[in-house]
């Protein structure tokens, strides 16, 4: 797993950082992985993206389009469900829309699995 599209907080430096970090395996809470990154780095973010197993599934493409170039930060849990929890310069009830819209597409997902 990686964290990419990272939004760094220099404070105006012009600091080279990566685009992308390496991400523990064992680590799933975004604000774990939020420490990590800059305990790494030794500089803040204001938001990114996390790939698992999958990145390409139409919720990624959902949430990178809805990022439109701002930090964000989602994270994937071991039954594949999407949860947002931040996007830079969108409204705390748009996130709360993007959940909602992610839980229906996993949902149907799910019973998709099932008919079958």
């Amino acid at each position: 797993m990686k964290a990419y599209d990272i939004t760094w907080d220099t404070d105006g430096e012009d600091v080279a950082l990566p685009n992308e970090v390496e991400i523990p395996a064992h680590m799933t809470d975004l604000d774990e992985i939020s420490d990590y990154i800059t305990n790494v780095t030794g500089f803040c973010h204001k938001g990114f993206g996390v790939t698992g197993s999958v990145h390409n599934k139409p919720e990624d493409r959902l949430i990178r389009s809805m990022s439109k170039g701002h930090g964000l930060a989602y994270s994937v849990n071991e039954n594949d469900l999407y949860r947002v929890s931040y996007i830079g310069g969108v409204s705390r009830f748009a996130v709360f829309c993007l959940n909602i819209k992610l839980f229906i597409m996993w949902l149907k997902r799910r019973r998709n699995r099932h008919v079958k």
